[in-house]
Parts: C-alpha cells; sequence; structure tokens
C-alpha cells in the first residue's frame, strides 16, 4: 500500500495532505447517504434500509473524528458550521414550506431543532466545541473517555425527554464513533507499519469480506433491530427496542468501521469528490422527488433508479466547480479568524 507521509518540522509524522482510503470511504458514504433517503420514497426494501442506515452514518461520523482539523483551526470550522446550519436550516424551512407545500403551511422559523438531515450539522458543531475536553495524550484518559461516551449513549435511551431538541439524542448515541476515530488517527500514527501490513494481508483481506457478509445478513435478518433503533433519535420507549438491541448495533457498527478501513484501498477510484455540497443540498432533490415520485415500476427498477439519482446527484453536486460555487455560500469561507480570536472578513 502506498502511505503518503509527510515530516512537520518538529519530526513528528502526521497523515497525508491526500488520504485515497478516506476519500472513497466518504464518496462510497455519501452515495448510500442518497440512496437510503430515496429508500424512503419507495416503500419497500425496509430490510436493505436498516443495513444502510447501520453503518452509513456511524462510519461517516468516525470519519469526522479521524479528519478533525487542528485545535488551532477549531474556532473558524465551529464558525463555519453554525453559520451553514443557519443558512440551510432557513432554505430548508423555506423550500417545505413554499415548494414541498405550495404555502398551505405555516412558516415558522427556529433553530433549536434541526430540519431533517441538518441533524448532522448540530451534531458536528457540539463535537468540535468537545475536541479540546478529549484532546489528551494519555492512554487511560483516552480509554476512559470512549467507554464514558459508550456508557452515555446507553444511558441515553433511558430518557424519553432526550430526542431531536438540539440533535441531542443523535449527538450523543453517535459520540463514541467521533471520539474513537479521534483517537484513532492520533494513537495508530505510532504504529502506522504494522497498521498498513495488517491491512495488507490477502487472509484478513478474505476473512473481512465474510465478515462483511456475515454483518449483512446478521442486520437484514434480525426482526428485533428496528428502523428506530438505527436512527439514533429514539428513546428504547419510543423506539421500542432495548438497550442491549442499542449495544448490539454499535457493535456491528464498529465492525463495519473496521470493514471499511480493511477492504477500502489507499488508491484513486473515484474521482475526487467534494461531500459537503453533496450532502447539504441533495436533500432538496430528495424531498422534490417525494412529492413527484419517479418510482411508479417494479422494486428493482425503482432500486435502480434510486441508484443512478444518487450517482447523478454525486456528479453534478461534487463536482469541482460546484465545490468553488458553494465553498462561499454555504460553508462560510469568508470567515476567518484572527490570532487574538477576533472574526473578520
Amino acid at each position: 500500500m502506498a502511505v503518503r507521509w509527510k515530516k512537520r518540522r518538529n519530526g513528528d509524522i502526521c497523515h497525508a495532505e491526500r488520504n485515497y482510503r478516506v476519500e472513497n470511504i466518504k464518496i462510497i458514504l455519501i452515495f448510500f447517504v442518497i440512496f437510503g433517503h430515496l429508500l424512503e420514497s419507495i416503500g419497500e426494501g425496509d430490510n436493505l434500509y436498516k443495513v444502510i442506515y447501520s453503518f452509513h452514518m456511524p462510519v461517516f461520523i468516525f470519519i469526522n473524528g479521524w479528519c478533525v482539523t487542528k485545535r488551532s483551526e477549531l474556532k473558524r470550522t465551529i464558525l463555519r458550521l453554525a453559520y451553514s446550519y443557519v443558512l440551510l436550516q432557513l432554505l430548508y424551512t423555506f423550500f417545505n414550506v413554499h415548494i414541498i407545500n405550495s404555502g398551505s403551511v405555516e412558516l415558522s422559523i427556529q433553530f433549536t431543532t434541526p430540519y431533517w438531515l441538518l441533524w448532522y450539522l448540530m451534531t458536528l458543531l457540539i463535537y468540535y466545541l468537545f475536541v479540546p475536553v478529549i484532546s489528551t495524550n494519555n492512554f487511560i484518559f483516552a480509554v476512559s473517555i470512549v467507554a464514558g461516551s459508550i456508557l452515555l449513549a446507553v444511558m441515553a435511551g433511558f430518557d424519553t425527554s432526550v430526542g431531536y431538541y438540539m440533535s441531542l439524542s443523535r449527538t450523543i448515541v453517535f459520540f463514541p464513533y467521533f471520539v474513537c476515530g479521534y483517537y484513532v488517527r492520533n494513537q495508530t500514527m505510532k504504529y502506522s507499519e504494522v497498521v498498513c501490513n495488517f491491512f495488507e494481508k490477502r487472509i484478513v483481506k478474505a476473512a473481512g469480506v465474510f465478515l462483511l457478509f456475515g454483518v449483512s445478513v446478521l442486520v437484514y435478518k434480525e426482526e428485533i433491530i428496528t428502523t428506530g433503533a438505527l436512527y439514533g433519535s429514539y428513546s428504547y420507549e419510543s423506539g421500542e427496542f432495548s438497550f442491549m438491541v442499542r449495544l448490539g448495533l454499535m457493535c456491528i457498527a464498529f465492525i463495519w468501521i473496521f470493514l471499511f478501513f480493511l477492504l477500502i484501498p489507499d488508491r484513486k477510484i473515484f474521482e475526487r469528490a467534494d461531500t459537503f455540497p453533496i450532502y447539504a443540498l441533495h436533500g432538496f432533490i430528495v424531498l422534490y422527488l417525494r412529492k413527484y415520485s419517479p418510482f411508479i415500476y417494479s422494486f428493482s427498477v425503482n432500486l435502480l433508479i434510486a441508484a443512478l439519482i444518487s450517482v447523478v446527484s454525486i456528479v453534478l453536486l461534487g463536482n469541482k466547480y460546484m465545490s468553488c460555487m458553494t465553498r462561499f455560500v454555504l460553508r462560510g469561507e469568508w470567515i476567518e479568524t484572527g490570532r487574538n480570536g477576533s472574526i473578520h472578513r
């Protein structure tokens, strides 16, 4: 495996400026994000839907922890996330009222309960605020944070008041993946050759394929795993599942994370795609298609249509031209912070 490392001035090894494995995984995941949302419009394929939801957000959030910016960049990142969230919350609210519902519902603007897919931005915003708290070189402290985050994710399900408000339930439930991604990147750099050699062994990859098949069949066939359990936004009472199901799903999600990093190669597979505008804008396409559904054929044909729409959405929204156009408007890249922490334009 071609691993691209560079040396910092202080001699520490850090990750490459471009990591093909992570890029490949992100493109695969954003495809399944769109495809999963379109499955809701098809109205069939519940088991396939469950398989997708068992991995796409846990792996994405693990990568967010893996790719967290340097602490010196945190303030700007947080401000940009907050800007993106406020702007997209307004855009989706107006779109829902005036386009999807043709003005038949009352316009209500609020920012405490994210609109549909915008929970992800709210959750990331909170995670970045916690980076200085979880940042450590102490192994025992890191293990304690991971264990505490898992315990908190399990305990949150007992509280029926923790739900969509401020995306609290999902933020708590998915937090273990973020902290693990953050710690794994910072700790495995010291053992990079061992990790790379392990991932390259053919017997390990073959075992990974069998494990992938087993996990997929388990989620696909297991009736006790409900969609409510996969969302991370329901309590055990409202979602009608137990804390053991949540623990089991967390184990399955960590297996998925391992499999993605094991089986996806560290070489260029896809053309580079900016996943942020894809994530931010594909919701408008999905909502519009829900109103004027093209899924009027057999299930297999509808799946093919959904897959084609997902690919086209990635091509249209993730190319370098769209990335350049949306960088200023959607990401707020005009926001800068000076050395004293002041904001300027």
